[in-house]
């Protein structure tokens, strides 16, 4: 339904009709606080733009499937986030983020278990 930013977007979950806002498992996306540049519009921040319009054109209006890898719980200051793994067409969209480089593999320790169910193959692309 929406693009938040690169890394984050607003389904329709078709069980239910309910929206939801989940997180792409494991990909980090070019943010506005990490290029210093808060003051330009959004669209002239290198890969930025071109992470949401990737996953613009790809997902808005089509049916996904999606594998929730797991949900960090609330704290005080965040609500509960659902962190998942997208697939449209049986392309995994975080995997063509990366390849494209418009994001890169989250960095996790070896026993962290809160990590994408395809974290080899993200963590594999980045260094090829």
């Amino acid at each position: 339904m929406e693009i938040v930013n690169g890394d984050a977007l607003t389904i329709r979950d078709l069980r239910d009709n309910k929206i939801r806002k989940i997180y792409l498992s494991s990909i980090r996306t070019p943010r506005v606080a990490d290029l210093q540049q808060i003051k330009r519009p959004l669209y002239e921040i290198p890969y930025l733009f071109q992470a949401r319009e990737l996953l613009r054109k790809s997902l808005i209006g089509k049916t996904v499937h999606i594998i929730t890898d797991y949900i960090q719980p609330a704290n005080n200051e965040y609500s509960e986030k659902s962190f998942c793994t997208v697939y449209t067409e049986n392309v995994n969209i975080g995997e063509v983020l990366i390849s494209q480089g418009l994001a890169k593999a989250t960095r996790h320790r070896y026993d962290d278990e809160q990590r994408s169910s395809r974290y080899g193959k993200l963590e594999s692309l980045l260094f090829n």
